[in-house]
């Protein structure tokens, strides 16, 4: 399967503020333009997924002369699949299968092979991915504090 660049910054933003975090213990709050740097990705497309990943739940953020981004607490339970479908949205590469000259249109997957075969494999995709949390995936060298992993 085939993430957009947008999934794997989105990604990298959480794994990049967890480490952060994780060496001041906690107490750290970064920018949008903190986290382009150490990322070397664009500071509008960060903050553009640092907003989203506030709406999903991962990221708290505070506004002000102190303010910046932080891990929500727990948030590096939330399962990776979920995570993941946040941020790709709806894949419609699979509705091009059902509206191509082999399947007729309308057809649900269900009803034309390839688009039913695909998403199979999607599903064997997400399920592989939810059975793992955002810190199941993090670099060994990252130790999150005790706030990343409780609940809230």
């Amino acid at each position: 399967m085939h993430l957009t660049r947008s999934t794997n910054l989105g990604i990298q933003i959480v794994i990049e503020l967890a480490n952060q975090q994780a060496k001041a213990e906690g107490s750290q709050r970064l920018t949008a333009s903190n986290i382009s740097s150490a990322l070397n990705a664009s500071p509008t497309h960060v903050a553009k997924l640092a907003s989203r990943l506030v709406e999903i739940g991962i990221l708290k953020s505070t506004r002000g002369r102190t303010g910046g981004i932080t891990i929500a607490d727990g948030a590096l339970n939330f399962p990776l699949g979920k995570l993941i479908r946040e941020l790709e949205g709806k894949d419609e590469s699979i509705d091009r299968f059902i509206s191509s000259p082999h399947c007729k249109d309308g057809d649900s997957s269900s009803k034309c092979p390839l688009a039913s075969t695909l998403t199979a494999a999607q599903e064997k995709f997400y399920s592989h991915l939810d059975e793992r949390t955002i810190a199941d995936v993090l670099p060994a060298h990252i130790s999150p504090t005790p706030e990343m992993l409780a609940a809230g």
